[in-house]
C-alpha cells in the first residue's frame, strides 16, 4: 500500500498505510448511523423552502396521519436549549443560527421541523406531507445582494481585536514606481464527506452518548452539554472513523443538541440521517470571498509595499 508513495524528505515522516480505508471502500466501517441503539425512534428533517422570511403556519394534520408518526417538532414545541456561542469554553458552533427558536427564516434550507417516527420510511414519508405556509423576504445570498453592507472585520467578533498596522501604507503606495491592483474572488465551496452529517442520541438516566462524525469530540461534547444546561462529564461523543480534516466536522453543529432534547423527551434514543441534499445547508461550508490586493515596489525591488 506505500509502494506507490515517494520516498519521503526529511522534514516528512514515514508513509503508512490508511488503517481505515480498506474498511470504508467495502462498506464495513461503522459510522454514526449504524451503531446498535435499543429501539430507537428515526428523526428526518423538514427544510425552508425559502431563503429568507417567516413561518406563518404549519398544516400537520396530513403528516400526522402517517402510520409510525411519534412527534413533530417545531419551534412551537421544540425543546429548549441555550444559546450557542460561536466561541466558549465548549468549543465554537459552526453558525450561530439556531434552528427551531422561532418563525423566523434566516437562509435557505433551514431546519424547521423534525419528523420523528418508527422507521425511517415513515418519517421521511411524513416530512415529506408536511404543509408550510411563508411570507417571504428577499435574501440577501451574494455581495451585490440588495440589503448587504460592509464593515471592518476589526470588532465584528473576537478573532479581530486588533487591526495591525506597519508604518503609513497609503502614502508609501502612493509614492511607489510600481503599482499593482488586482481582485480574487472565490465561489462558495460546500463539504460532500462520505458519511452522512448524521447524528445519533442515546440517554441512560442522565447520561448521553451521542454517535457523530466529529473532528473535535470535545469540544462537542463541552458544547453540547452547555446548550443542554447539564455538566459535560455526563456527556459522551462516539466516533470511530474521524475521516478526512476539511472542516466540515470541525464545531458544535446546531441539530446536535436537538436531536439531544427530543431523545431526552421522549425517553427513547433517536437516529437522524439527513439526505445528501441537506447536508448543503446544514452544516457549514466556505462562504464565497473577495480579496483586493495592492502592491507597490521601487523599480529595482528594494521597496516593497502591500495591503
Amino acid at each position: 500500500m506505500t509502494a506507490a508513495a515517494p520516498k519521503p524528505k526529511a522534514n516528512m515522516g514515514q508513509p503508512v498505510p490508511r488503517y481505515d480505508a480498506a474498511a470504508k471502500v467495502t462498506g464495513r466501517a461503522t459510522y454514526a448511523s449504524d451503531m446498535p441503539l435499543d429501539n430507537p425512534a428515526y428523526a428526518f428533517l423538514v427544510s425552508s423552502a425559502i431563503a429568507r422570511g417567516r413561518i406563518d403556519r404549519f398544516d400537520l394534520d396530513d403528516a400526522r396521519s402517517v402510520r409510525g408518526v411519534i412527534d413533530i417538532v417545531t419551534h412551537e414545541n421544540a425543546p429548549k436549549l441555550k444559546e450557542p456561542k460561536l466561541f466558549s469554553n465548549g468549543g465554537y458552533a459552526g453558525t450561530t443560527i439556531q434552528p427551531l427558536t422561532s418563525a423566523e427564516i434566516a437562509h435557505d434550507g433551514q431546519i424547521i421541523a423534525v419528523v420523528i417516527a418508527e422507521s425511517y420510511e415513515a418519517a421521511r414519508e411524513a416530512a415529506n406531507r408536511v404543509k408550510v405556509s411563508y411570507t417571504a423576504a428577499a435574501p440577501s445570498a451574494s455581495f451585490e445582494s440588495p440589503g448587504t453592507t460592509t464593515a471592518a472585520a476589526k470588532g465584528q467578533n473576537a478573532q479581530f481585536k486588533e487591526d495591525p498596522e506597519v508604518g503609513d501604507f497609503a502614502k508609501a503606495f502612493d509614492a511607489a514606481e510600481v503599482k499593482l491592483t488586482a481582485s480574487y474572488d472565490t465561489p462558495t465551496q460546500h463539504h460532500n464527506p462520505m458519511e452522512l452529517f448524521t447524528t445519533s442520541c442515546a440517554w441512560m438516566g442522565d447520561n448521553l452518548v451521542i454517535y457523530e462524525g466529529s473532528q473535535y469530540v470535545y469540544g462537542l461534547k463541552n458544547g453540547v452539554a452547555e446548550q443542554l444546561g447539564i455538566d459535560a462529564d455526563k456527556v459522551r461523543v462516539v466516533n470511530p472513523y474521524v475521516g478526512g480534516g476539511f472542516g466540515s466536522r470541525g464545531s458544535m453543529t446546531p441539530r446536535t443538541a436537538i436531536i439531544a432534547g427530543i431523545a431526552k423527551r421522549l425517553n427513547r434514543p433517536i437516529k437522524l440521517v439527513p439526505t445528501r441534499d441537506q447536508g448543503f445547508t446544514i452544516a457549514t461550508y466556505r462562504a464565497e470571498t473577495r480579496h483586493e490586493i495592492k502592491l507597490g515596489a521601487s523599480r529595482d525591488g528594494a521597496g516593497r509595499f502591500e495591503a
